[in-house]
């Protein structure tokens, strides 16, 4: 996420892919790195997506 304008310039469909967005994903579970990431943000991923 610290990355957004690299992801953009790499594949344009990356532009929606915001923190704020995360709470769309219903089925793909997230890797680790990833958790730990939106946790220190104060997100909170369910149990289920965690990968």
């Amino acid at each position: 996420m610290e990355n957004h304008d690299r992801m953009v310039q790499i594949h344009g469909a990356a532009v929606e892919t915001l923190p704020e967005n995360f709470e769309y994903n219903s089925f793909l579970p997230w890797h680790p790195g990833a958790v730990r990431w939106f946790e220190e943000q104060g997100y909170d991923i369910p149990e289920d997506l965690r990968g």
